[in-house]
Parts: C-alpha cells; sequence; structure tokens
C-alpha cells in the first residue's frame, strides 16, 4: 500500500477518482460525437426491423376509444409482457367519468341514479372512477341534490318582496356575498322610473327636482335620482329637466293662435320647441291669422261674387280683389269657373223656365219652344228631350174647379146640390163644411136645406129600390116593402 492509506489512493495524482473523472468526461464527448451515427444505424436497423410493440398503456386507452379490438390488443400487450388479466385491469383504469357536477345534474332529471353498481352509470360510481377520494361521495351529493338559487335571483326576490330581508342576507352568504356588497348589489338592481314619469311627479308637485352635485344617496327620491339610477349618464340630469314644463302640442298652438290668446311670437317660439321648420311655421301663423278672419274673408268674396255676377265688375277685376284676399291663381281661376258657370246656369234656367210655362199654358208649341230654346244656348238634343218631357207634364195636366166655382153653379142653376155635394167632398171637405159653402152661396139655407133633403131622400128611395131589385131571385116576389 502507498504510503497515505487508502485516500492517497483513491485522490492522489492517477488516482482512481481522477481516472473516473476522466474517462466520464471523455465517454459524454465521444457520446456527443457519435450520436447522430449512432441514431442513423439504429434508424436503419428500425425500419429494416420494424418489431417494436405498442406500449400497453397507448393499448388500453386504444380499447377505450374503439380503435382496435380485444383480440390484437392482447396479443399485442403479450409482446411487452403482459398476459389478458393484467392487461383488462389496465383498460379498466382508463379514462375518465364525466364531472360530479354533469353527472349530479343528470341524477336529478332522473337520467342516471344517484347510487348503483359498480360499473354501472350513476353519481356514485362517477366519483368511484374519478380520481376524487370516495370519501366526498355523500358530502358531493348533498351539495348537489339541491343547489340554491344564485345571488342574482336572491336578490331580485328581495328587490320585489318574496322573501324577508333575513333570508335574503342568508341567500347572499350562500353564494359568497356578505351583506355590505349584498346591500350595494341591492340598490343597483331594478330600474326607476323614467324621466318623462318623473318630470310627471314634478309637475304635479308629487316629487322635488334633487341637487345633481349631492352625494349618493340611494334612498333619496328625486327627479335627478331617477336619471342616477338609470343607465343614462349623470351628466345628463340638468338638460333633461328641461322635460318638466309642459308644451303644448302643434295643434293647440294654432287654437290659441287664431282665439287671440298667443301673439305671433309667442307661437313662433313654442313651433319651434315643438321641431317645426321655418316655412311650416309660417304656414301655421298665417292659417291661424286667416281662421281669426274668416268671417270677413268669406263676407269679402261673398260680396266679390256677388258684384262680377250682377256685372258691376270685370272679370279681371274679379281676379285681382280674390287675389288680394289670399288666393293664388289657380284658386281664382277655380272660382272664376265657378262663377261663369253659374250665370250661365242660372240664364239657362230661367230661359227655360219662362218657355216651359208658355208651354204649359198653351201660349206655345212644340216648334216655336224647340226655336227659344236653341236660340238660348241649349244644345238641340238637351231642347227636344225638355219638349218631350213638357209635353207630357201638359197632358198629365188636369184642372180642377175651384170651391167656388162649384157652388157658383148651383147658384147660376147650371148644376144641382147633390153633384155641388160630391166634387167639393172630392176636394177635401166633409158633408157640413160642403154644405156650409153651398147655402153660403145661395144666401138661403132654409129653402136650399129642403131641397138639397128632398133631393137626398130621393137618391136614398132609388137606391133601397135598386138593392131590393138585386136581392129578389129570378120569377120570385119577395114580401119586404121599403119603409
Amino acid at each position: 500500500m502507498p504510503d497515505g492509506g487508502v485516500f492517497e489512493g483513491l485522490l492522489g495524482f492517477g488516482g482512481t477518482l481522477e481516472q473516473l473523472f476522466l474517462w466520464g468526461v471523455l465517454q459524454q464527448v465521444l457520446g456527443a460525437m457519435f450520436t447522430p451515427y449512432l441514431q442513423a444505424l439504429q434508424n436503419d436497423v428500425w425500419s429494416q426491423h420494424p418489431v417494436m410493440p405498442i406500449t400497453p398503456p397507448d393499448l388500453a386507452d386504444m380499447v377505450e376509444r374503439g380503435r382496435i379490438d380485444w383480440g390484437p390488443a392482447i396479443t399485442e400487450a403479450a409482446l411487452s409482457g403482459l398476459d389478458e388479466q393484467r392487461f383488462r385491469l389496465l383498460e379498466a383504469n382508463v379514462g375518465q367519468p364525466p364531472g360530479p357536477e354533469f353527472v349530479g345534474s343528470l341524477a336529478r332529471r332522473g337520467i342516471v341514479p344517484w347510487a348503483g353498481a359498480p360499473g354501472s352509470p350513476s353519481f356514485e360510481e362517477s366519483v368511484r372512477t374519478s380520481r376524487v377520494m370516495t370519501w366526498w361521495t355523500d358530502v358531493w351529493r348533498q351539495g348537489l341534490e339541491n343547489l340554491p338559487i344564485t345571488a342574482a335571483d336572491y336578490n331580485n326576490a328581495f328587490v320585489r318582496n318574496q322573501i324577508s330581508q333575513d333570508d335574503w342576507l342568508k341567500g347572499m352568504a350562500i353564494n359568497g356575498i356578505d351583506e355590505t356588497s349584498a346591500w350595494i348589489l341591492f340598490h343597483t338592481t331594478g330600474r326607476p322610473i323614467a324621466p318623462g314619469q318623473a318630470a310627471t311627479l314634478v309637475r304635479r308637485g308629487l316629487l322635488p327636482i334633487g341637487d345633481p352635485n349631492s352625494p349618493p344617496d340611494p334612498n333619496e327620491l328625486s327627479y335627478v335620482q331617477a336619471i342616477k339610477e338609470g343607465d343614462i349618464k349623470d351628466k345628463w340630469a340638468q338638460p333633461l329637466e328641461g322635460l318638466i314644463p309642459n308644451i303644448p302640442g302643434v295643434f293647440e298652438i294654432r287654437w290659441a293662435a287664431q282665439s287671440g290668446g298667443l301673439d305671433a311670437a309667442t307661437a313662433t317660439k313654442y313651433y319651434k320647441m315643438q321641431g317645426l321648420p321655418g316655412d311650416i311655421i309660417q304656414g301655421m301663423l298665417a292659417a291661424a291669422s286667416g281662421r281669426k278672419l274668416a268671417g270677413s274673408k268669406q263676407l269679402a268674396i261673398s260680396v266679390t261674387e256677388q258684384l262680377y255676377h250682377d256685372g258691376l265688375i270685370t272679370r279681371d277685376e274679379f281676379a285681382t280683389d280674390i287675389a288680394v284676399l289670399g288666393y293664388d291663381q289657380q284658386e281664382a281661376d277655380a272660382i272664376l269657373a265657378v262663377q261663369d258657370y253659374k250665370i250661365i246656369a242660372e240664364t239657362e234656367t230661367a230661359a227655360m223656365s219662362k218657355v216651359r210655362n208658355a208651354f204649359l199654358a198653351r201660349h206655345i208649341e212644340a216648334a216655336v219652344a224647340q226655336t227659344v230654346l236653341t236660340e238660348e244656348g241649349i244644345s238641340q238634343e238637351t231642347a227636344t228631350r225638355l219638349i218631350n218631357l213638357w209635353t207630357d207634364e201638359r197632358a198629365a195636366t188636369i184642372r180642377l174647379l175651384t170651391p167656388g166655382e162649384i157652388v157658383a153653379a148651383v147658384y147660376y142653376g147650371s148644376r144641382d146640390v147633390e153633384w155641388a155635394m160630391g166634387h167639393l167632398e172630392t176636394l177635401g171637405y166633409n158633408a157640413d163644411d160642403a154644405w156650409v159653402l153651398i147655402a153660403n152661396r145661395l144666401h138661403s139655407s132654409t129653402a136650399t136645406e129642403a131641397a138639397w133633403e128632398a133631393e137626398a131622400i130621393t137618391a136614398a128611395q132609388t137606391a133601397a129600390q135598386a138593392a131590393a131589385a138585386s136581392s129578389t131571385p129570378a120569377g120570385g116576389s119577395t114580401s119586404a116593402s121599403p119603409s
């Protein structure tokens, strides 16, 4: 043994450790140098002899995914040293079940049971075949069987007065929200009234306007607070106060203007607030003014029409006058046309009336009537049609004696009392009134009444005899005698 003992032999110059170090470094250097050549050699060998088996874990995964059948998989696993029993155990441990939360939702819906035998779908099997400790199964099941409603649902229920404040705070705590945060969520849930509704309440004195610069106060009731609690930015609170004054409608403004309640300047201001363009505003002002002057305007146009009708002003003067009243050229032409037609119609109507009266009175005949009508500007066809109509009318005209002419006939003896009574009754007089007319004309009620009664008795007897004769059978006689 050299001097220094064992350690000198290990640690000294040329010692064992020095040689191990040198050879280790040399091996790494040589390995790095020869690795490409060795890899190429290995590749050539494997390409010529591709006999490396698929690893058992990959085979088990392929069986689980349906990529390979059991027979070839067991044969392939044997090349890695696994028999069928061991390979089946490896395959049974491959894959993961659905998450317990998902399986719990299936169990709540009755699609799978909560508990079941190994190898069958159930909530217990999903935990048992997962990487979760199985002693969590019952706890997990209790948490999934009855899910709490969300914090938002609890908050909405409390806002809508469906649960008490204590239940609301408990529900928020279940969802991991403390009381301070819960109140923040409460105050930001629900919507305020619309700005228009708030403006109406302010007008009715039921809501103050409020201060846009005031510190946040969720319990404040004001117009400004309604803006703050909505989804409108707070900077619009003050401009939106312009909604509070109520502006009348367009036609309300016009009615007030035409009634004299608003002058033109005030009406124009409110028309602009309603968004009407300038030309429409001028039209509305003119309409209101025209409405106020409608009576005078109508009187003026009526007088002007009458002057033109009577020939006291010319056509050009008439057109100028109605233009001054606010009618445009097209309207003036229409009014003139109506007046011209009216004059022509009145002239022709008067002419036709005179010809008709003369024809019906038999002062002229059809030929003369035809000539006069055509000379008045009536067409030949219209004149012929009128004369045919008047001819039928003249033929149907029946003259009746007047009551005076009837009683005069009795007075002068050309007709008797019975005849007069019949004609007067035809005219609508009853017997007593007819007798009064006859007696007044004869100036002697006694003698004439006696004569009339005698004639009446004679007529009654004649009628009775005729009735008796008509009721006697042929070849026989009657025993009844007239009374």
